[in-house]
């Protein structure tokens, strides 16, 4: 038997995965902007406990808070689903799904792990679990040198990461309901874009 969050089980959860720096963000915000998708999809703001990029905006990017407050969300059972990476939590909390999904379908960015427990809690929102790849593992590493926002110890520890991320992506099996590779952004958004356009159909 599986929950929903507040009864809102017609608004559905398109969830995107991939490893750092392929282009998650680029390609949901071009999907999410798209014609026949503007105002039919929002992106529900995780919790981190990572510090914000320059670029970044507490509440619009992610809710950053500090480790005593997310490990006291955890122990009170806020997260729907939550993981830790380069020693910073993660997580979906359910006030935030729940607040999205009252508003219209939602666009879920975080990682395999989180992805794996939130197939565990068995929602009634129908889902769908998108993986994008890079056309190649040096095309996402250069990615990451060119972000500029991390120390090259960050960079290699992010690398150490993104090769365990592709292990399981490459043996995930049926996993993921469609792979989209990241070779061309316009092609690869487009291709998003007819799959969540499907989906919610």
């Amino acid at each position: 038997m599986g929950v929903s969050c507040s009864g809102q089980r017609d608004n559905r959860i398109i969830v995107i995965n991939g490893v750092t720096a392929v282009g998650k963000s680029t390609l949901y915000k071009l999907m999410m902007a798209a014609d026949l998708l503007q105002g039919k999809t929002q992106l529900c703001i995780s919790h981190t406990t990572r510090e914000p990029r320059p670029h970044e905006t507490h509440g619009v990017d992610y809710n950053f808070v500090d480790a005593r407050t997310f490990e006291d969300m955890i122990a009170h059972n806020k997260f729907l689903e939550y993981s830790k990476n380069h020693n910073n939590y993660y997580g979906t909390s359910f006030q935030e799904l729940e607040i999205a999904l009252q508003q219209s379908n939602v666009v879920l960015d975080i990682d395999y792990k989180g992805s794996k427990n939130l197939k565990n809690t068995r929602l009634k929102n129908k889902q769908i679990f998108i993986l994008i790849t890079p056309p190649d593992q040096e095309s996402f590493i250069q990615r990451l040198r060119d972000r500029g926002t991390e120390t090259e110890d960050q960079i290699q520890t992010r690398i150490k990461t993104a090769k365990e991320e592709m292990l399981f992506f490459n043996n995930s099996g049926r996993f993921y309901d469609y792979k989209i590779c990241n070779d061309n952004v316009e092609k690869a958004a487009k291709e998003l874009e007819d799959i969540v356009i499907k989906f919610l159909k």
